[in-house]
């Protein structure tokens, strides 16, 4: 008679994970990567140089108050880009809701696109 234990073991050692060969950014400054479905639609207040790399927009860490905020190159933020996040997945869903109503895509620039001039 075989135990239930003994049963569970092969069905354990077949669940192994699998690595996560994606690169994830884990510093206080992520910049984001900004792509307009279609072209021909308004941009609101963020200006047309964030999607050609000119400006970047970022999500940065404060370590003073432990929170997230948006921060551009150069120029302002649009108001409801003000605010501040308890977590960096907080903001980036912030992010994709607020940029969706205007038809652009949202992504985390990876490791070695990222060249910013944000100090």
């Amino acid at each position: 008679m075989t135990l239930h234990k003994d049963t569970m073991v092969p069905l354990i050692n077949s669940f192994r994970q699998r690595p996560n060969l994606e690169v994830k950014m884990l510093g206080n400054d992520r910049p984001l990567k900004l792509i307009q479905r279609n072209p021909k639609d308004s941009t609101g207040l963020i200006g047309r140089e964030v999607f050609t790399g000119q400006n970047k927009l970022h999500i940065i860490f404060k370590e003073e108050s432990g929170l997230w905020s948006f921060k551009l190159d150069h120029g302002v933020l649009p108001e409801t880009l003000r605010q501040h996040f308890t977590s960096f997945i907080a903001a980036m869903k912030h992010a994709k809701t607020y940029f969706d109503l205007k038809n652009i895509d949202v992504t985390e620039e990876s490791n070695a696109e990222s060249t910013s001039t944000f100090h």
